[in-house]
C-alpha cells in the first residue's frame, strides 16, 4: 500500500488522530504511525482526569496496535513519540483497523 491508501482510510475511521512517520520498504508502507491527544474528562465531583495519550501503529496490511502513554516508563518514551517505544509496547487493537477501498 502507498503512503496516500494509509492517509485515507485513517481519515475514514473519523477519530482525531495525528499522523506521526511512516517507515517504507520498497516504496511501500511497512509501518505507519500516529497518536491520539490526551483526554481529559471531567467527573462529578469536578475535579479533572488526565489520561495519557495514545500512540498507533499500523502494520502494512492495515492491522492497528496501540500503547497508551501511561503505560509505557519514562525511560521508554521520549516526550511523548513513538521514538524509544519498541514495538512490544504495542497491543493488538481491532478498533483502529484500517479498511482500503
Amino acid at each position: 500500500m502507498k503512503i496516500r491508501d494509509f492517509e485515507t482510510a485513517i481519515c475514514a475511521l473519523d477519530c482525531p488522530i495525528e499522523l506521526d512517520e511512516v517507515k517504507l520498504q520498497g516504496g511501500h508502507v511497512r509501518r505507519f504511525f500516529g497518536h491520539r491527544a490526551p483526554v481529559v474528562t471531567v467527573t462529578l465531583e469536578e475535579k479533572q482526569v488526565h489520561r495519557g495519550g495514545q500512540l498507533l501503529m499500523w502494520d502494512e496490511f492495515g492491522r492497528a496496535y496501540s500503547c497508551l502513554l501511561n503505560t509505557v516508563g519514562s525511560q521508554e518514551i521520549q516526550h511523548d513519540t513513538h521514538e524509544g517505544v519498541t514495538e512490544s509496547c504495542y497491543e493488538r487493537d481491532t478498533v483502529f483497523d484500517l479498511k482500503f477501498d
